[in-house]
């Protein structure tokens, strides 16, 4: 039984780093689309940086107020912020990267 414990775990770890590894492919991508190449290093520099100190500071969030909050608190505090973009990005079409691809769309089969 243990063994399908740790057999779970590390698919789920596996899973977990997949979508890590997603993030880090697109992120160059979408950046110099949406602030352009000449800005391209300061502004994925910040992006790398950003992804650093977000790890560290979540890491400590959850670690001093798990005591105070509990675990079930705490994943809603966690969980509160994707469900928010996800709804706010399924309302608002009108980013820069949907209006670039609806116009090459449009060229194309035109």
């Amino acid at each position: 039984k243990s063994e399908s414990r740790v057999l779970l775990a590390s698919h789920q770890i596996c899973l977990l780093f997949c979508c890590v590894g997603g993030t880090y492919s697109l992120l160059p991508f979408v950046s110099s689309r949406l602030f352009g190449k000449e800005h391209f290093g300061i502004v994925y520099c910040l992006v790398q940086i950003s992804h650093s100190l977000a790890g560290i500071v979540s890491g400590l969030f959850g670690q001093y107020m798990i005591p105070y909050l509990g675990y079930g608190r705490l994943f809603l505090i966690a969980g509160f912020p994707p469900i928010f973009s996800f709804i706010l990005t399924s309302l608002i079409h009108l980013t820069p990267l949907v209006t670039m691809r609806t116009r090459t769309e449009s060229l194309v089969t035109a």
